[in-house]
């Protein structure tokens, strides 16, 4: 397996902690990241929610002011599914539920699939 280029999006598809955390960990190692969750304003909202998790690490000195903005920089809610497609990776971090994971790999794969 190799490595994922810096320069390819990854994107996010639920916004919940799992979500947030996935996100965070993917732009702080340098990737663009694209956020989505079904809820309208969620992607938004959790956006916010990393920048001020950022912010914290930067008081803390476990990261610096410059990476910090990079990273938001990188960091890109999605209103829809289709603003996904040139993702190289797609993580999943939807309800635990099968009827709306098997829906969303399905919208996903008509979106995402080469």
């Amino acid at each position: 397996m190799t490595a994922l280029d810096l320069s390819s999006p990854v994107a996010v598809v639920g916004t919940g902690t799992m979500g947030q955390g996935i996100a965070q960990v993917a732009l702080v190692a340098g990737h663009p990241v694209r956020l989505y969750d079904a809820v309208p304003g969620r992607a938004r909202e959790a956006a916010e929610a990393i920048g001020a998790r950022l912010d914290r690490l930067v008081q803390k000195g476990r990261l610096a002011g410059a990476e910090r903005d990079a990273a938001r920089a990188r960091l890109t809610p999605a209103d829809d599914l289709a603003e996904l497609a040139d993702c190289a990776l797609v993580a999943e971090a939807v309800l635990e539920r099968l009827d709306v994971k098997q829906r969303l790999f399905g919208e996903l794969e008509e979106i995402v699939a080469e």
